[in-house]
């Protein structure tokens, strides 16, 4: 995890980033995308954490796309999210 002070105000900002991305030869359809990012933020007693995922797969006729959002302040999970789409490919 990337780590930046604001020591000016006493604030810690942390980022991760982690891209996957894989597809198996001669066979497009196993092609899977994965994304995820944490980022913090505290200052003295006070934090937080965000994360997000995001998977995007497919299928011969429908792009899948699977996400989620949690935060939390402190050790306390405050938000829980979750999405799960499926988007015709329309010819594409």
């Amino acid at each position: 995890m990337r780590i930046e002070r604001i020591d000016r105000i006493g604030l810690e900002l942390g980022t991760l980033d982690k891209y996957e991305y894989r597809v198996e030869e001669n066979d497009p359809l196993s092609a899977v995308t994965e994304l995820r990012h944490i980022q913090t933020m505290s200052r003295n007693e006070w934090q937080i954490r965000i994360e997000t995922q995001l998977r995007l797969s497919c299928t011969g006729n429908a792009f899948l796309l699977q996400g989620s959002l949690r935060a939390w302040e402190g050790a306390n999970e405050v938000c829980h999210r979750g999405w799960d789409r499926t988007v015709v490919r329309d010819f594409l």
